[in-house]
């Protein structure tokens, strides 16, 4: 097994899509702070908000919202279209043969997971140094003057205007201990949503023959749907008081002080939705190697 996993994660490393992805999030990460820069370089030391405040994942960020279209894109570059890719050329008896269909499978998505938590890991923790570097680790914070009547009621959700199920900010007692801790605590949540995407998107590969843009579509469609329904219950929410807002959009969970209206129980039940897909689509898909249909 770990000799299978060795094998394609050297496959992975090496194809051009990895390296890419990998690339395109770097960059990401870089000019988020070089825009930081340019923001703030006429602004007094004593008034620039806090390192973590300025980090490229919260929603504060002025370039987050653009890493929120890329995002459902560059979560399958890595390895997730590696599976049509063996098949188209031809490679995968080969690959099957120095192992088993049962160690192929689980070591390509192994790899795929890996390959989705690295591209988010390693390029926003780069991010989060360098903002620490050569911003000030103040209480500066964009949505109230620390310790201010404001700040206490954004961060307990009493300023709301509509009830949601959990009114305080997720994780709050994290954020009070340590905003560094809590921004590590989403790169964690987003490297680990991003490496069960990629598997996601492979097990939805066994089901394609050939088109490969076929492959963008599903988690694409999915967070466009999430974030109508998200606006759907804002706006019933503001007219009507007896109802509930919830916050659907997959994105919102995985960036520091997004939107409110959020419900973890909601963001575990789609995880796991996801999962028991991957775990269908690889029984499916054992079943058709065991008949001897490998290639689609």
């Amino acid at each position: 097994m770990i000799h299978s996993i060795n094998v394609q994660w050297k496959i992975m490393t090496h194809k051009m899509e990895f390296i890419f992805a990998f690339l395109v999030a770097v960059t990401y990460a870089c000019i988020s702070l070089l825009y930081n820069f340019n923001y703030y370089k006429d602004t007094d030391i004593s008034k620039i908000p806090a390192a973590d405040t300025l980090f490229c994942m919260s929603s504060y960020s002025k370039t987050w919202s653009y890493f929120e279209v890329i995002f459902p894109f560059l979560v399958i570059l890595p390895f997730a279209i590696s599976f049509i890719n063996e098949n188209r050329n031809g490679i995968t008896p080969m690959l099957v043969y120095r192992s088993t269909h049962k160690q192929y499978f689980l070591s390509k998505a192994v790899v795929c997971f890996l390959g989705g938590f690295l591209i988010i890991m390693l390029p926003f923790l780069l991010n989060l140094v360098l903002c620490h570097i050569f911003f000030s680790n103040n209480h500066n914070v964009i949505f109230g003057e620390y310790g201010m009547p404001n700040y206490f009621r954004t961060l307990l959700g009493t300023n709301q205007g509509y009830r949601t199920t959990f009114h305080a900010k997720p994780f709050l007692d994290v954020y009070l201990v340590s905003t560094t801790l809590y921004n590590l605590l989403y790169i964690l949540l987003l490297s680990l949503f991003s490496g069960l995407v990629g598997v996601f998107v492979l097990s939805w590969s066994y089901f394609i023959k050939k088109h490969v843009i076929l492959l963008f579509l599903p988690f694409f469609i999915l967070i466009r749907i999430t974030n109508a329904m998200t606006v759907s219950s804002f706006n019933i929410a503001s007219q009507n008081h007896e109802k509930l807002f919830l916050n659907y959009s997959i994105m919102d969970y995985f960036s520091p002080f997004s939107f409110s209206g959020q419900n973890w129980y909601y963001m575990l039940l789609l995880c796991l939705m996801m999962i028991l897909f991957c775990l269908i689509a690889h029984v499916y898909i054992l079943r058709r190697a065991s008949k001897g249909i490998l290639t689609l």
